[in-house]
């Protein structure tokens, strides 16, 4: 009598196949949810960036800060309640109170941990330690009419030398996403360039 050969898989087969499914469909799933992550603080720097070359704009075509003639177009960067805010606003008189505001709020993951400006020891790591009043900020101005950058410090962070000026380089936002530890920069370079990286 002739012996036959079993066509199918055995069920030691089979359960190892489905293993390494499964073990492949978990990388993938992780990578997936990563690469999201990563792509919203890449959203989030070019947002930033955008906000900031509205601001360099503005100040370059003398656009009008409520029906006057803008002194300078600014961006403050700070933490409240709600999260870390980019404020655009413009100033057109020596009080220098910002006028026509409007806010771009990061989302929760996503923080500035650091502004460092180059040609200064001027590093601000913690600029943002909330308090009522909003906290400590930082901000870069476009003077009119040639959008030339300085960059500023509030008077509430304890660090000498801060008061701003013409960066003798380039002023760097460093982004953070908490939920992946990845970084990007939003870098202003002295001659008016603005990038991220």
């Amino acid at each position: 009598m002739k012996k036959t050969v079993p066509n199918g898989f055995t069920l030691i087969e089979l359960l190892v196949v489905i293993a390494v499914i499964a073990i492949v469909g978990t990388f993938a799933i992780a990578n997936f949810r990563s690469f999201g992550e990563d792509k919203e603080l890449e959203n989030a720097a070019l947002d930033i960036q955008s906000q900031v070359r509205t601001a360099q704009a503005n100040a370059s075509s003398g656009l009008k800060c409520e029906n006057t003639t803008a002194l300078q177009w600014r961006n403050d960067f700070y933490r409240q309640s709600d999260g870390y805010k980019i404020r655009l606003s413009c100033i057109n008189d020596g009080t220098f109170t910002p006028k026509s505001p409007r806010y771009l709020v990061l989302p929760a993951n996503i923080i500035i941990e650091n502004i460092v400006v180059d040609g200064s020891s001027n590093s601000l790591p913690n600029l943002f330690t909330e308090n009522p009043w909003g906290g400590s900020y930082a901000t870069t101005v476009f003077n009119t009419p040639f959008a030339e950058i300085s960059f500023r410090c509030n008077i509430n962070y304890p660090t000498s030398g801060c008061s701003g000026g013409v960066p003798d380089g380039k002023v760097t936002i460093q982004l953070k996403n908490t939920k992946t530890n990845s970084t990007k920069q939003v870098i202003i370079d002295k001659g008016g360039r603005i990038y991220v990286q």
